[in-house]
C-alpha cells in the first residue's frame, strides 16, 4: 500500500516539474500578440503610436516611415525609436 502512494506522489512531482519547465520557457510571442503598452518606447512616442491606431508591434512593422512624417505632432525621433523595434523584432 505504501509503494502505491509513493509512485502516485512521484508521478505528480514529476508532472509538477515538467509544468513549471515549460512556465520557464520563454517562448516569443508573434509580433501580433506583443501589446504597444508592453513595448519599451517612451512616452511621447506611445501616445503618437495610440493617437494613429497602432495597437500591437506588427502594426508598427507595418507603419511606412515617410507617411508617419507627415502626420501631426511627428518628432523625428521617433523614427530612431521605430527603427529601432524594426530591427529588434
Amino acid at each position: 500500500m505504501f509503494d502505491i502512494y509513493t509512485k502516485e506522489i512521484c508521478e505528480l512531482i514529476s508532472f509538477n516539474m515538467e509544468m513549471n519547465l515549460e512556465r520557464k520557457r520563454k517562448i516569443p510571442k508573434p509580433p501580433s500578440e506583443i501589446l504597444l503598452g508592453d513595448l519599451e518606447i517612451s512616452t511621447r512616442l506611445y501616445h503618437f503610436l495610440k493617437n494613429l491606431g497602432v495597437k500591437t508591434l506588427e502594426d508598427i512593422l507595418k507603419i511606412n516611415e515617410s507617411e508617419l512624417e507627415q502626420k501631426d505632432n511627428f518628432n523625428p525621433k521617433y523614427l530612431e525609436e521605430i527603427k529601432y523595434l524594426k530591427n529588434k523584432k
